[in-house]
């Protein structure tokens, strides 16, 4: 929202909506933003739009804590990229589920199912509507060693890795999490749209 300069800045009732151009290297189909600010400054509300204006993905706040605490080096790169290689190696469970930033118009999360497994778990989102697809996260089993596994699917280069295209799934590993999308409405691109959304700045809860 800084880089643009002409964003503006709307008044309803007693709230704000700041409206903005976006640029999301993981999905050229979204071009503007507004966000939902209430008389207390706190925000309320992010949609993500198209260039025709439709919404693309829409975020709803209900609560937001102020005064959560992060140890000093919590956001600092190095500190970060220290433990990568721990997670990837000792990770059972998943810490959290990721949700495409991307998603179909008119398709919407209707149920999450968390599976447990000898080492690890699974966590299965259905999306339905006008493009039904269901996107599957599951713990990578690593090995320390050298192992051979047989992958079907062409060979294709997804946001930090390389997954296996089919003509109806997509499937990676990336960070200890191995992902699979399936879906028989999605074409190739709109499949590549979510799988790239979920590398990208992903949103987890």
């Amino acid at each position: 929202m800084e880089q643009d300069d002409d964003r503006v800045l709307t008044q309803e009732g007693d709230n704000y909506i700041f409206s903005s151009k976006v640029n999301y290297s993981n999905n050229d189909n979204l071009k503007k933003q507004k966000v939902y600010v209430d008389k207390n400054l706190q925000v309320t509300k992010v949609e993500v739009l198209d260039e025709n204006d439709n919404v693309q993905m829409s975020m709803t706040f209900t609560e937001m804590d102020e005064k959560k605490e992060f140890e000093e080096n919590y956001f600092e790169l190095n500190s970060n990229m220290e433990g990568k290689e721990t997670l990837e190696t000792t990770m059972s469970e998943l810490d959290s589920i990721v949700y495409p930033m991307y998603i179909p118009v008119n398709t919407y999360l209707t149920s999450q199912d968390k599976v447990k497994l000898d080492g690890g778990e699974r966590i299965i989102l259905t999306f339905d509507g006008d493009s039904p697809f269901m996107l599957v996260e599951e713990t990578a089993v690593v090995s320390q060693d050298l192992e051979t596994n047989m992958v079907y699917g062409e060979p294709s280069l997804i946001v930090d890795t390389v997954g296996a295209i089919t003509d109806y799934s997509i499937s990676w590993i990336s960070n200890g999490v191995e992902y699979s999308i399936v879906s028989e409405n999605l074409n190739l691109a709109e499949m590549m749209n979510v799988a790239e959304s979920v590398g990208v700045s992903a949103i987890t809860k």
